[in-house]
């Protein structure tokens, strides 16, 4: 199944004198209303100067609060949560939210990485090694935002290269053999040109075992590796490339339970309903089973693997400023998923694999001053398609799962 999608749009509003709504949070969860900057309104401006609510998280405020991915955010943001369709990401800003989970469909709020744009769901889970800062905007977005932006919009700035050598490394190992590994350099390589590199590594075991068996699901093991080179050609030119390549598997949304129990592996004549069933043991009940346990069969996992490069550049001419970006990502995502949650191998599906490629452009014109009236004009240009290679259910005969 092939859907291909090609949406232009233009934008032009005018910007009244605020009353601000915005706010930031501190590594305590206090609101603050220091002088940050935000581009909530695609131009560098107070935080206290927006007139919407925003909420403002710093990196030293995602890293003391241990965020790592976009699920996390959460966890940092009042009246966000973070919740999946089996791999699907779906956020939701104050209760507005899709449940749409296919190919072509996207979540209605807008997340960009780097004024990027991301359209492709299943791929909006991701870690964030380098971020500089993060911006969620809440409440209808559309006329800056354009499309999928009825909730808000998710705005993850990663950091830039610096004319000014440094560098951050760390380094963690926790329970469940949790290991971490993060870093970031950045330097000038010649007059007016700096290059940044970012990477991150994560391996851990699973959190569940087994209601049967009592291994435990797949865990976790993640790469992502970034790099970008700033140029300043001039006082009033500043022109970024980057490129990033991430690759993720995860367990974690695939190896649970049927809802209330509600599966074959717990009735309790399962081996007289068939002889493939002999011999497999069962939970009596689903009130026998503890929250770190899971009954799906134990090889479940996603798998995303993503890449790509942008060009960003932004241009102090006559009047204001103008800021172009353009960027192409490829991702290609598996999965396998116990359809039933049942210990026996029923009824699986698994991609093989679901692919997404995207092509995003995005201009716009933020008039200078500081007077009582602004305008912003812009347009905005996707181009894409998803690709589902092969999108398998299988029905087997009640076998056993071969992990069992």
């Amino acid at each position: 199944m092939k859907k291909n999608l090609i949406v232009q749009s233009a934008l032009a509003s005018l910007l009244l004198a605020p009353n601000a709504r915005a706010q930031a949070i501190d590594e305590h969860g206090a609101s603050t209303t220091g002088d940050i900057v935000v581009t909530a309104q695609r131009r560098s401006e107070r935080l206290q100067d927006v007139p919407m609510a925003i909420t403002a998280l710093s990196s030293d405020m995602l890293e003391k609060s241990g965020v790592t991915n976009t699920t996390d955010l959460a966890r940092v943001t009042p009246g966000v949560t973070m919740s999946f369709y089996g791999g699907f990401l779906q956020p939701a800003i104050r209760g507005i939210t899709s449940t749409g989970a296919n190919i072509g469909e996207n979540s209605n709020v807008a997340t960009y990485i780097d004024g990027i744009y991301q359209p492709q769901q299943i791929a909006t889970l991701i870690d964030l090694p380098d971020v500089e800062q993060i911006e969620v905007l809440k409440g209808p977005q559309g006329a800056l935002y354009g499309q999928n932006a009825t909730g808000g919009a998710i705005l993850i700035s990663s950091k830039s290269p610096s004319f000014t050598p440094t560098g951050k490394f760390s380094a963690s190992y926790g329970n469940y053999n949790d290991v971490q590994l993060r870093g970031f350099v950045s330097g000038p390589l010649a007059s007016g040109v700096a290059l940044s590199l970012a990477g991150a590594y994560q391996e851990r075991d699973g959190f569940r075992r087994h209601v049967l068996t009592n291994q435990r699901d797949y865990g976790l093991k993640s790469t992502v590796v970034r790099g970008k080179l700033l140029l300043e050609p001039s006082d009033s030119a500043r022109i970024i490339l980057s490129g990033f390549y991430s690759d993720r598997k995860d367990s974690a949304n695939y190896a649970g339970f049927a809802i209330n129990g509600n599966s074959i592996a717990f009735a309790p004549n399962l081996a007289g309903l068939s002889p493939f069933f002999a011999g497999i043991p069962v939970p009596a009940s689903p009130r026998t089973v503890r929250v770190d346990q899971f009954s799906s069969e134990p090889g479940v996992f996603t798998k995303i693997r993503s890449y790509g490069g942008s060009l960003r550049g932004e241009f102090d001419i006559a009047g204001g400023t103008l800021t172009s970006s353009s960027g192409y990502f490829k991702n290609k995502i598996n999965y396998l998923a116990d359809v039933d949650a049942a210990s026996p191998r029923i009824l699986e599906a698994r991609a093989e694999p679901l692919k997404g490629e995207y092509f995003v452009h995005d201009t716009s014109f933020a008039s200078g001053g500081t007077g009582p009236v602004s305008f912003l004009a812009g347009i905005f240009y996707l181009k894409g398609q998803e690709t589902f290679v092969g999108n398998i259910s299988e029905i087997f005969s009640a076998e056993p799962s071969p992990s069992c």
